[in-house]
């Protein structure tokens, strides 16, 4: 999940790996806790929060403890940026992230795709601008805009107005 940790111009986005210890869903003035399984894509705009153990990162980059860190406190799937894979080193009794170097940079580029772009004087973040110009090229590029190919009728009655127009051109002034 994506966390902003700081305040004013020591304000940056950050990554926290969690566990999910119980999941409950916003009713009304109440919440009701889950206990069925979900699909990831069923949580979100459906007034989740999620209650996690933390894991903390260690010296070791993309290497993790479990449950170092405690927090009662629901939230809101606002903070939610994706799924990864950690593998238990028994020998450590560390976790680490399986296919380190790529989870690390999806997890980097999730982050930053949290934070408020500049564009829109952070009224929305860098996450939405991609998406709304992303939804603007395929719009622009959308068939029914493109200009349609000239078949081979078309081509022959172009040649023969050009072919007119060329000895209507040549032909001697009375």
């Amino acid at each position: 999940m994506a966390f902003k940790e700081g305040t004013g111009k020591n304000a940056r986005w950050v990554y926290w790996l969690g566990r999910v210890r119980k999941l409950y869903k916003k009713q009304k003035r109440s919440k009701v806790e889950v206990k069925r399984p979900l699909d990831v894509e069923e949580l979100f705009g459906g007034g989740f929060q999620v209650v996690a153990s933390w894991y903390t990162s260690t010296p070791q980059r993309g290497s993790y403890r479990f449950n170092v860190v405690g927090d009662p406190k629901p939230y809101d799937l606002d903070h939610f940026i994706g799924l990864v894979r950690l593998d238990l080193d028994m020998a450590t009794d560390r976790y680490e992230l399986h296919n380190k170097e790529e989870q690390l940079q999806a997890l980097a580029a999730a982050t930053r795709r949290t934070e408020p772009s500049k564009k829109s004087g952070g009224k929305k973040t860098i996450g939405e601008e991609e998406e709304a110009a992303a939804a603007r090229r395929v719009q622009q590029t959308a068939e029914h805009l493109q200009p349609q190919a000239e078949g081979v009728d078309e081509r022959n009655q172009r040649d023969q107005r050009a072919a007119e127009r060329a000895k209507a051109a040549q032909a001697p002034l009375r």
